[in-house]
């Protein structure tokens, strides 16, 4: 039960990290096109 709730919990912060960084650069890259 433990490992499962850390890998989901894991795969999560995975997840949210991964998105946070490819709005970042998908910001960036707009406002140097601008």
């Amino acid at each position: 039960f433990w490992g499962g709730f850390l890998n989901t919990a894991v795969g999560a912060g995975v997840g949210v990290i991964a998105g946070a960084a490819v709005l970042a650069v998908v910001t960036g890259g707009q406002r140097l096109r601008r």
